[in-house]
């Protein structure tokens, strides 16, 4: 069964349709031991493109010594590798409502990973503002980098298997 688009023939036929929800987690290092106030992921998958949005909400993060990455994971799908062996297959921007420890930061980005070799990870990156050296523009989030109560919220598209 599907919806034939720009003709009848098999290859227009779009019979991969699906949406559903997921349940995101902050990872801090390899702890997943983290707390929160909501977490929800919704996604669209037609063929092999899914858009997704994400909030996740701590009320408390994992202690950790600095610098220590903080992730979002859980995400249902393994992404393709279009662009060959690469450690990521889509960005954006991050939406930040709450928990980051100084205001130098600018924006905060993210990037799909697929280091764990199945679903993809979402990396945050922070960017820094101001009178910083160029080398330090950009950087890994980091557990000292926020509070307890981190609240991010995450669109993006990325290409899966």
């Amino acid at each position: 069964m599907g919806v034939f688009v720009g003709g009848t023939g098999s290859a227009n036929q779009l019979d991969d349709y699906e949406e559903g929800t997921w349940t995101p987690a902050f990872k801090v290092g390899s702890s997943t031991a983290n707390s929160y106030h909501q977490r929800l992921g919704k996604y669209t998958k037609v063929g092999n493109v899914v858009t997704f949005k994400v909030r996740v909400h701590a009320s408390g993060l994992a202690s950790a010594s600095n610098p220590t990455e903080i992730r979002v994971i859980g995400f249902p799908f393994s992404l393709s590798s279009d662009f060959g062996s690469v450690s990521f297959e889509a960005g954006g921007i991050v939406y930040t409502y709450a928990g980051l420890a100084s205001a130098g930061y600018g924006i905060l980005h993210w990037t799909m990973d697929d280091a764990d070799g199945s679903a993809g990870e979402i990396r945050l990156w922070k960017i820094y503002e101001g009178n910083v050296a160029a080398s330090y523009n950009v950087g890994n989030l980091n557990r000292g980098d926020v509070t307890n109560g981190l609240d991010i919220r995450i669109e993006g598209t990325v290409h899966v298997q």
